[in-house]
C-alpha cells in the first residue's frame, strides 16, 4: 500500500496515500480524449485535494499526448484579477514549454521588450493567432488601460489554443477554484462575473478538461448545482473523505518508526477523526517524541500540546478573519454545544433572525455546515475544541 509521509506538505508519487477509488476513476476519465466533462471535488481543509490534485497531475504527465497544468488559487500572494491572470499565464506556459519549444521560461518572457518576445515567439514556430494571445497575456500590464473581459478570455482560452496547434489535450487542475470570486480589479470594478465568463469559454474548447477543487462546499454547490448556476451538468462531483480508522492506523504503523499502541490510536483518530493534515501534524510530533514507545497517555499529551501551541498559531488566524459577533456566535457554539439558532439566540440573547444572519455568512465562509434544517455544525471539529476552551477571548 502506497502510504502518506508524516509531513505537512502535499505529497505525490510514493509517498501518495492509496485513494485507489479516487484516482483511478478520475485518471480513467481524463485519459479518453472523448470525454469533456471534467471533475468538481470538495472537501474540507486539510483532507489531502491539493496532493490528490498534484498526483493526478503527476500521473498525467506520463501520458505522451496530454498536458496537466496545475494551478492554485490559495497561492495567489495578490488577489486581483490582473495578478491572477498573469500568474496563471505563467502556469500554462511553463506547463508547455516542451511542446512549444520556447527556449525560455514564462517568467523571462514576462519582462522581455516586446522585439525580443515577439522574436522568441516566432523562432517556436507558432501559430500568429497563438503568438498574439501570448503576446497579450504578457504584456497587458504595460498598457494604460486594460480590457478585463477581454483579457480574462484570452487567458482561459490559451490552454485550448496550445493544445489545439500542438495536437495535445490538456488537463487543467485548478485548486480552490471558487476564490475567483474574491478577485477584485486593481484600478476599477469589472462588471462581468467570472465564472459565466469561464463557461461559455470553456463549453466552445475541444481539447481542454477541467478539474476543479474547493474546501468551501457551499460555494460549490452555488456554481454546480441549481439549474441556473454556472456551471450546472458540467462536471461530475465528488466528495473527499477523510482516512478511515484502518488507512490512518496504516499511515502510522508504516511511517512512525515506533511502536504505537491500539488505545494511542484511538485517541489519535478520535481526535483528528482521519483528517489528513492534523494525522500527519501529530504524526511528526510523535515521531520526534524521545521514547520508542507511544502509549495513551503520550499521545494525549501530544494531543493537548497541540492545542495550546500549533492549534493557537492555525486558528489564532482564522478567528482574526471573523466578525466580532460571528466569534461570540462561534464560541457560544462550541462552548455550549449547540447548533441551531433557537438554541444559540437563547444563550446569547440575540434575535434567531440575527443568528440565523450570521450563520449563513459563517456557512459561506466554510467555518460552519448546514448539515439539515436550521442545524449548523462545525466544519472542523478539531477548531471546535479549540475554541471551546479559548472562549470569546480568542
Amino acid at each position: 500500500m502506497k502510504t502518506l509521509v508524516l509531513g505537512l506538505l502535499p505529497v505525490t508519487g510514493k509517498d501518495f496515500i492509496n485513494r485507489t477509488t479516487e484516482i483511478d476513476d478520475i485518471l480513467r476519465a481524463l485519459k479518453d480524449p472523448g470525454i469533456r466533462v471534467g471533475y468538481a471535488i470538495s472537501a474540507p481543509v486539510g483532507t489531502g485535494k491539493t496532493s490528490l490534485l498534484q498526483e493526478l497531475a503527476r500521473r498525467l504527465a506520463l501520458e505522451q499526448r496530454i498536458v496537466p497544468i496545475y494551478f492554485s488559487l490559495q497561492s495567489l500572494s495578490d488577489v486581483t484579477l490582473e495578478h491572477f491572470v498573469k500568474r496563471f499565464t505563467i502556469a500554462v506556459l511553463q506547463a508547455s514549454e516542451s511542446r512549444l519549444k520556447l527556449r525560455h521560461d514564462a517568467k523571462d518572457l514576462m519582462e522581455s521588450p516586446l522585439t525580443i518576445l515577439d522574436k522568441l515567439l516566432r523562432d517556436a514556430k507558432i501559430s500568429d493567432e497563438l503568438r498574439q494571445a501570448i503576446i497579450l497575456l504578457v504584456t497587458f500590464e504595460r498598457e494604460k488601460t486594460i480590457d478585463k473581459h477581454g483579457l480574462v478570455e484570452a487567458a482561459v482560452d490559451l490552454p485550448e489554443m496550445i493544445a489545439k496547434e500542438t495536437d495535445s489535450r490538456c488537463v487543467l487542475l485548478l485548486d480552490e477554484f471558487t476564490l475567483l470570486a474574491d478577485l477584485k480589479s486593481t484600478n476599477e470594478r469589472f462588471e462581468f462575473d467570472i465564472f459565466s465568463l469561464i463557461r461559455s469559454m470553456h463549453e466552445k474548447h475541444r481539447h481542454c478538461v477541467l478539474v476543479i477543487t474547493s474546501s468551501n462546499q457551499k460555494a460549490l454547490d452555488t456554481i454546480t448545482l441549481s439549474p441556473d448556476a454556472p456551471f450546472h451538468h458540467q462536471f461530475v462531483l465528488k466528495h473527499l473523505k477523510n482516512l478511515s480508522r484502518e488507512a490512518a492506523t496504516q499511515l502510522y504503523e508504516k511511517n512512525l518508526d515506533k511502536r504505537i499502541d491500539a488505545a494511542a490510536l484511538k485517541a489519535i483518530f478520535d481526535f483528528t477523526q482521519g483528517s489528513p493534515f492534523y494525522l500527519q501534524f501529530l504524526g511528526r510530533m510523535l515521531k520526534s517524541a524521545a521514547t520508542p514507545n507511544i502509549t495513551e497517555d503520550i499521545a494525549k499529551n501530544a494531543i493537548e500540546e497541540f492545542l495550546q501551541q500549533e492549534g493557537e498559531m492555525i486558528f489564532r488566524e482564522k478567528v482574526k478573519q471573523l466578525s466580532a459577533k460571528e466569534r461570540l456566535i462561534l464560541s457560544c457554539m462550541a462552548q455550549h454545544d449547540v447548533k441551531t439558532p433557537s438554541e444559540i439566540g437563547k444563550i446569547m440573547n440575540y434575535s434567531q433572525t440575527n443568528v440565523r444572519r450570521f450563520l449563513a455568512i459563517l456557512e459561506e465562509k466554510g467555518v460552519l455546515v448546514n448539515t439539515s434544517r436550521g442545524v449548523f455544525v462545525f466544519e472542523d471539529t478539531i477548531f471546535k475544541r479549540w475554541l471551546a476552551a479559548k472562549g470569546v477571548d480568542a
